[in-house]
């Protein structure tokens, strides 16, 4: 309403303000709508959603607009601990949608009902987000994710903490999943993804009809993270690229927590692993196109009986430049037949323009 007033800036003073989520958008009610052209500048301000029984909702809805900024020092708490709901994944901290050329920084979200931030499409390839940057986020206790990409691309995640997510799966720090298209160029950088519920990181193809790409640099995890490289379409393939990756696996871990799947190409670079469990840590499967460049493992001699790394029907897998420090870490099987495209380069493929709104989305 600010905006269409011609009050584009909209300041916020420090304090606490209690909002609730009655402004309905097709099937979504939101607290705080954002129109285009609009900045939320908040100074230290927290906004406390009130109890709501809905499945659907965000406290901040950031949908089908354009260059629109938040920043300031925010801080969301939703309704986890109060929703009168029992149903339900979907009750957003911030929630972007169809909405391109979008920075929002330096924000702490908290106690929601579904993802601390969803950054997704209108249920078409033609209708999604791009041009999104998030910066400093921290997330805690949020329900479904700390961050889903859905459909979208250009989007930068750097210096932000996605952690402590459980209640409903898939309870990732951070799920990059598309439900049809893809989600093309997305880039994690300086990401730590830790004490989440299920996951730290998840990046699959599974649904994808087209090719994508994404880049990680200096991510840190501690628990399963999953990247599947293709999925049930032959054209949908990812091609993903993680520089600098430390990985610890807790000593309660019962499977590998690194599990690394797909026809596509994956290329990790400085890989560092502590395994603290009786377990395995590494995973590859049905692998094609998949190389690590620079593995130290640290292995407790007292736990890790079982070594570190292991590999399923992976012909096309390379290991290089291993460092080890306590059990052995390595395989004959990873040097069998291994092929791997040398160049990262973005994958070609026009988009489609239209598919169902999938379940599961924004």
């Amino acid at each position: 309403a600010s905006a269409a007033q011609g009050v584009p800036d909209v300041i916020f003073p420090k304090g606490t303000y209690k909002v609730s989520a009655n402004t309905a958008d097709s099937n979504f009610y939101a607290a705080l709508t954002v129109h285009s052209g609009q900045n939320l500048i908040f100074d230290s301000a927290t906004l406390q959603l009130t109890a709501n029984a809905y499945d659907y909702y965000a406290v901040i809805n950031i949908h089908n607009v354009s260059n629109v900024r938040i920043s300031g020092g925010l801080t969301i708490i939703g309704d986890r601990e109060s929703h009168t709901g029992t149903t339900g994944e979907s009750g957003h901290g911030i929630r972007i949608v169809n909405s391109s050329n979008v920075y929002v920084h330096d924000a702490s979200i908290q106690y929601t009902w579904g993802d601390g931030v969803c950054v997704g499409g209108n249920g078409t390839m033609a209708e999604i987000s791009s041009g999104v940057t998030l910066e400093r986020i921290r997330t805690y206790k949020c329900s479904r994710n700390g961050l889903s990409v859905i459909e979208a691309e250009d989007v930068v995640v750097r210096d932000c903490d996605f952690t402590y997510t459980d209640r409903v799966d898939p309870q990732y720090g951070v799920d990059i999943e598309p439900n049809l298209g893809t989600a093309d160029h997305i880039t994690l950088e300086n990401v730590r993804m830790l004490n989440n519920g299920v996951g730290g990181l998840c990046i699959t193809a599974r649904k994808c009809t087209q090719a994508g790409t994404v880049q990680c640099r200096n991510i840190e995890t501690d628990s399963k993270c999953t990247i599947y490289t293709t999925g049930t379409n032959a054209a949908g393939v990812y091609n993903v690229v993680v520089d600098g990756w430390r990985h610890t696996q807790k000593a309660d871990a019962a499977i590998p927590t690194l599990r690394l799947s797909g026809k596509g190409s994956l290329w990790v670079k400085q890989l560092r692993i502590t395994n603290r469990s009786a377990n395995k840590v590494l995973y590859p499967f049905d692998a094609k196109d998949m190389r690590i460049d620079g593995l130290t493992v640290e292995d407790d001699p007292a736990v890790s009986t079982k070594g570190t790394l292991a590999v399923e029907a992976a012909s096309s897998v390379a290991i290089r430049s291993r460092t080890a420090a306590g059990a052995s870490p390595a395989s004959a099987a990873f040097e069998t037949g291994a092929r791997w495209r040398a160049a990262w380069t973005r994958p070609s493929g026009s988009r489609a323009t239209t598919s169902p709104l999938a379940s599961g989305s924004c």
